[in-house]
């Protein structure tokens, strides 16, 4: 099918007894660095048509009712409020299924504006090189622009580039980034993200819930170490809110082919009370071990996503940091739970 959002989004499909069936569309995402230059300017034409679209922008006071509504396509703006009101997608075990769900949909709304099925959102994983993550090629000019150090400033390169969102209290507001590094010494500011070995080491908890609420820690810890919007609930402002879930996602998917076994537990997860109560089980979905990847919804799914290993940067030593201390959550102006 076409890229246009609809029941047949980009579903591949073949003539049976004279009736389409519609196989699942294949979503393989990549490494952040591992996107050619076309390929990362392709990703930011579409994340910032996503942005121009200003359909939401906390103008609507009963979000499900104008979330839920078909035809209606999300901007940006939208899931920035579906984020800020999201009803137990954050401190409970509805966390990883409520943000597999938000990126389906924030990717589906990509792959419109790009008119291409095979647009996938990139995921940055930053703790290959957490010992070095400010200084990464991801905050190039050309890729996501800055990361101020010591205060909070306005993104002014990068694809957020002089981005604004309408204040809730009206008037413009810009993309605010950074800040956080007054607070820290050199070193010490970059020994608080765990490793790679640190969060595989987190992988061996055969326990959902100890896994789900180790692997928070260390979000909460990333989105404020980068400061700015990112440690507020209305962190998808920032594109790089995506690559950084997308990482997230991928550690969840990892853990799930490890102990899920093909089943969809969830530990004491619910109802995803955003997207019209469907049972959270659907967007844990359950490994196709033959296929390599996730078919979603779980029920009745439509696509399969699956995560390409990185294949950039040998070279890159993930180092033993002595206080990496994964019980350690980073403060900011105003707690997040994103």
């Amino acid at each position: 099918g076409p890229a246009d959002g609809g029941a047949a989004h980009c579903r591949p499909w073949q003539c049976v007894a004279g009736m389409r069936q519609y196989g699942l569309q294949q979503r393989v995402r990549k490494e952040v660095h591992d996107l050619t230059d076309e390929e990362f300017a392709q990703f930011h034409r579409a994340m910032r048509a996503l942005h121009k679209r200003r359909d939401g922008d906390f103008l609507v006071v009963d979000f499900q009712t104008h979330f839920l509504n078909k035809p209606f396509r999300a901007s940006l703006s939208d899931l920035v409020l579906l984020h800020s009101v999201s009803h137990k997608g954050h401190k409970n075990d509805n966390f990883y299924p409520f943000h597999r769900r938000m990126l389906l949909d924030a990717e589906t709304e990509l792959q419109v504006e790009a008119k291409d099925c095979s647009m996938t959102l990139p995921y940055w994983n930053w703790a290959v090189e957490s010992h070095m993550w400010d200084q990464s090629s991801v905050w190039a000019h050309d890729r996501f622009g800055s990361l101020p150090m010591h205060e909070p400033a306005c993104v002014a390169d990068g694809m957020a580039a002089n981005w604004t969102y309408l204040h809730e209290q009206g008037g413009e507001q810009c993309l605010l980034r950074g800040g956080h590094w007054a607070n820290w010494t050199t070193a010490h500011y970059r020994q608080t993200l765990p490793t790679w070995a640190s969060l595989q080491s987190q992988m061996r908890f055969d326990d959902y819930k100890q896994f789900r609420a180790a692997g928070e820690i260390w979000h909460n810890r990333f989105h404020c170490m980068v400061h700015g919007d990112m440690c507020h609930m209305k962190a998808p402002r920032d594109p790089l809110f995506y690559a950084h879930h997308s990482m997230i996602d991928r550690f969840y998917y990892k853990w799930q082919e490890m102990h899920a076994k093909g089943g969809t537990q969830c530990g004491h997860c619910s109802f995803l009370a955003d997207f019209g109560k469907v049972p959270a089980q659907e967007y844990t979905g359950a490994i196709n071990t033959t296929a390599g990847c996730v078919p979603l919804p779980f029920s009745d799914p439509v696509v399969c996503v699956s995560y390409q290993e990185e294949t950039h940067r040998p070279d890159l030593v993930d180092p033993v940091q002595p206080d990496d201390d994964l019980s350690y959550n980073c403060r900011c102006i105003k707690p997040h739970d994103s």
